[in-house]
């Protein structure tokens, strides 16, 4: 699955041939997406970072359970999640899939990225 550039900012994280790399830079205008100094990937040849209790256990989050939602949590961060669904939502109201979305969201509130350079 394509990601669609506009959805990205610079400090995102995305997967390049199945590794996690930060974005350091976009060129929307040619679909680019850089990743290091000077080298390119095209915004097509790039997936999101699905959310996954895993990255949010290595992101220091907390969880626990009540009824059929998942309740993750970090720095009065909150999270919501029920089993069968691919949407993540924060504090009941933003629901979202990708790790890009969750990590714009979590430097909205806090200017500080979930995963430090």
């Amino acid at each position: 699955m394509a990601i669609d550039i506009l959805s990205l900012r610079i400090g995102s994280h995305i997967l390049v041939n199945g590794k996690r790399e930060r974005v350091r830079g976009l060129d929307e205008d040619n679909g680019l997406i850089i990743r290091f100094p000077a080298e390119y990937v095209l915004a097509s040849e790039v997936e999101p970072i699905a959310i996954t209790p895993e990255l949010l256990k290595e992101l220091g989050f907390e969880n626990g359970r009540v009824g059929i939602w998942w309740h993750w949590w970090k720095d009065g961060f909150h999270l919501q999640h029920r089993d069968e669904s691919e949407y993540w939502h924060f504090h009941g109201d933003i629901g979202f899939r990708y790790f890009h979305e969750l990590e714009s969201l979590y430097y909205m509130i806090y200017e500080t990225e979930l995963i430090p350079d």
